[in-house]
């Protein structure tokens, strides 16, 4: 043994005598009984055998063992190579892990080794390794394919690939290339080629097959071209959003909005949405997962608004935000009007229910009230009557004279109270004309002025409109009057201030809410800074009797509304606690140009003329004839109107006029009066009555109606409008009139005052 080997066994195996050692005692394990190399084949066949080997005095050492033969003898030589052992066994893990990685892979995985062809001298490439995947791709097994050329493996491949594989070899750049369709064999497919060089005659080369993802991106294409298509075409608007910025738009916003694709791409949404709906709107973006609709108005390129629904949804998986949302814009304009007829019609339909209803409640108390007026009235005729012809019998010096007045003054109170009874109802006769109601109003102020003691500003403000309304005068100076009196009374006697005022207003057809028809009203306006209507009685104000005030009667506004239904108007009632009331009157204008009075005529009879009395009553007919006779008329007297008509019949000749009662048990007065026409078409005919049911106009167009008194009435009023029908003109007896009364005349007279 040189010195190095002993200083290596003394080192390696302490305490051990080498010489006289037999050989096999220490080296029999690693290089007999291993197999490996025994010492008597190298002395048999006289040839060197090399081994690694480990003894087991030191396990964790390897060494090179060469055994050389030298006679009959055996040569051991050994070396350490324990780091070249330790580097291979590394080598090998890091190979075995290197293998397990490539054969769990999903991706096609080669080693190429450049190699040279004998034939020809070119350069081939040889697979030196393929992994379970490539060798599926291809079509067979690992152990197929290593060995073989690259031409082998795929025969019908041109030689542009094996060339650019040994350009990357040659250069150690890596190298990438899609090959977009293969079809060789059971190869199929597109794959994207990633070749990383090893050296310069290897490189690995790793296939991944994009067939699927091409496919995908194919579909989604065809899919987007699809969907572009039928957005193009759909009659909903289809937007893409992404972070709030429209991306793209369907052609179709143009024909729903105005706006063109290119006006509205590239623009915030939200510069589209109302700003009072933008925070609803703002919720679509803040809840992508689920489909969100919400309903607001965008803007059109007219300046104008239109009712949409936004349909939201992210155009992507789970509602992943990095994917736009799609937004589908559906025209709402028609629902939302529709909606809007319907609740405009339902409220219509509750207002007209409660104007039925208000109608209905009305018309029974003017029912009750106009029966108890006309009753009241008949009565009020014969106390009134009676009292005044006692008063023409009475001296101016007798005692009850006083007495008879008290009567015929609170009779003329009570019938005062019918009228506004009547006024209420609607009912009470009327003498319409054209009237300018600018004139009408401001002579009621004046009065209304004169009457009160409140120093209470009111102001007049006219129109300057000449528009007219048909009317009866002294009702409409009624209905002025009772808003003054009511305007004075609500308002402080040291602030007060009332405003009226006259205009003419033209409604639409469907635009007034207090059911007039459309056309052109003249409206009165009484408003006043008082203390206002409580809400819970503006709705009662027209109710007879009913009244806030102490000592009130509650007829002022009852009247007023009758009396504005009459002349086919409304009142229109606007007022809050505390700020005062604006009550508007609307009455029909007139085109009828206003009556100038005519100058009258006086004529004479030439015999003292015969008047007819019709009347079921018999204290109104007997009072009626008495107060005909005492003027110097000559009366015949009927109490049913078959009696009448058989009277006139008869007598035509000799009757000069009648006075006939409207509301009679068998024969109303209007048949009545058809067949008195029919026999004597210009007989004058007095109408007496409490109420009229229809317009006294009217009537006079059709059946010639001559003239009409209220009941109650005086005994001079009678007198006048028989002497009107009789001649159009005051009447004057003449000289040498026969009879009882002849001379006597009923002058026209103010109330006297009690006692």
């Amino acid at each position: 043994m040189n010195d190095t080997a002993v200083a290596q066994f003394a080192r390696d195996f302490p305490g051990i005598e080498l010489l006289g050692l037999r050989f096999r005692s220490e080296l029999d394990g690693p290089l007999g009984d291993r197999g490996l190399v025994r010492p008597a084949r190298v002395i048999a066949t006289a040839t060197p055998e090399v081994v690694d080997a480990a003894f087991p005095s030191v396990p964790d050492r390897w060494f090179e063992v060469i055994l050389a033969p030298s006679g009959d003898g055996v040569v051991v030589m050994m070396r350490d190579v324990s780091q070249r052992h330790q580097a291979l066994l590394a080598l090998e893990a890091s190979e075995q892990r290197f293998r397990g990685t490539m054969e769990t892979l999903f991706d096609a995985v080669f080693i190429l080794e450049a190699a040279h062809d004998g034939a020809d001298g070119s350069t081939e490439l040889q697979f030196e390794y393929v992994n379970p995947a490539g060798a599926r791709l291809i079509g067979t097994t690992p152990d197929a394919i290593i060995g073989r050329t690259y031409h082998d493996v795929f025969p019908d491949s041109t030689t542009g690939a094996v060339r650019r594989y040994l350009e990357a070899m040659a250069t150690g750049q890596p190298l990438q290339f899609d090959v977009p369709w293969v079809e060789t064999g059971s190869l199929r497919g597109s794959f994207e080629i990633h070749a990383l060089p090893l050296d310069e005659r290897r490189l690995v080369v790793v296939a991944h097959d994009v067939t699927g993802r091409l496919q995908a991106q194919q579909e989604a294409r065809s899919s987007e071209r699809q969907f572009r298509m039928m957005a193009d075409h759909a009659g909903d608007v289809v937007i893409a959003l992404r972070q709030g910025v429209i991306e793209w738009a369907a052609p179709s916003v143009e024909r729903l909005m105005g706006w063109t694709v290119d006006e509205v791409v590239g623009r915030a949404s939200l510069d589209f949405v109302h700003p009072d709906d933008a925070p609803m709107a703002e919720a679509v973006r803040w809840h992508p997962a689920a489909a969100t609709k919400i309903r607001c108005r965008v803007a059109q390129r007219d300046g104008g608004w239109r009712w949409v629904d936004l349909v939201g949804r992210v155009a992507g998986p789970d509602g992943e935000p990095e994917h736009p949302l799609v937004l589908t814009v559906i025209d709402a304009q028609a629902e939302v009007e529709a909606r809007d007829a319907l609740q405009r019609a339902e409220e219509e339909r509750q207002r007209l229910q409660q104007h039925v209803e208000e109608s209905v409640r009305l018309e029974s108390l003017s029912q009750l009230a106009g029966g108890v007026a006309h009753d009241f009235n008949n009565l009020l005729v014969g106390i009134l009557g009676n009292a005044e012809l006692a008063l023409q019998d009475l001296p101016p010096d007798s005692s009850v004279r006083s007495r008879l007045v008290s009567i015929s003054n609170a009779a003329q109170r009570a019938a005062e109270l019918t009228r506004q009874l009547l006024d209420f109802t609607g009912r009470q006769p009327r003498d319409r004309m054209p009237l300018d109601i600018t004139s009408l109003v401001a002579d009621t102020v004046d009065l209304a002025r004169s009457m009160t003691t409140r120093d209470v500003p009111v102001t007049v403000h006219a129109s300057g409109s000449t528009a007219a309304v048909v009317g009866d005068r002294s009702q409409l100076q009624q209905v002025v009057m009772n808003l003054l009196v009511n305007a004075i009374d609500a308002v402080d006697p040291h602030t007060g201030r009332i405003d009226v005022s006259t205009r003419v207003r033209q409604l639409a057809d469907d635009s007034s809410t207090l059911g007039l028809p459309g056309g052109d009203y003249v409206v009165i306006s009484v408003s006043d800074n008082g203390r206002g209507i409580d809400p819970e009685h503006q709705r009662r104000i027209f109710d007879p009797f009913f009244t806030t005030r102490s000592g009130g009667r509650g007829l002022g506004l009852a009247v007023v509304g009758g009396i504005v239904r009459s002349h086919s108007g409304a009142v229109d009632v606007r007022s809050t606690p505390g700020a005062g009331a604006v009550f508007d009157v609307l009455l029909p204008a007139s085109a009828l140009p206003l009556e100038v009075p005519s100058t009258p005529m006086s004529f004479r009879l030439r015999r003292q003329p015969t008047v007819l009395v019709v009347d079921d009553d018999d204290e109104v007919r007997d009072v009626t004839g008495d107060i005909l006779r005492r003027a110097g008329f000559q009366v015949l007297s009927e109490s049913r109107g078959r009696d009448a008509i058989s009277t006139f019949a008869s007598r035509h000749a000799t009757i000069d006029a009648v006075v006939l009662d409207l509301m009679m048990p068998d024969v109303t007065g209007d048949e009545v009066m058809v067949v008195l026409r029919a026999v004597e078409p210009g007989i004058p005919i007095v109408v007496i009555s409490g109420y009229l049911d229809h317009d006294p106009l009217s009537e006079a167009a059709t059946m010639k109606c001559t003239d009409h008194v209220r009941k109650p009435f005086l005994p001079e009023d009678l007198v006048e409008a028989v002497r009107r029908s009789l001649h159009q003109t005051p009447f004057v007896f003449p000289d040498d009139a026969d009879g009882p009364g002849a001379g006597m005349l009923f002058e026209p007279r103010p109330p006297r005052l009690d006692g």
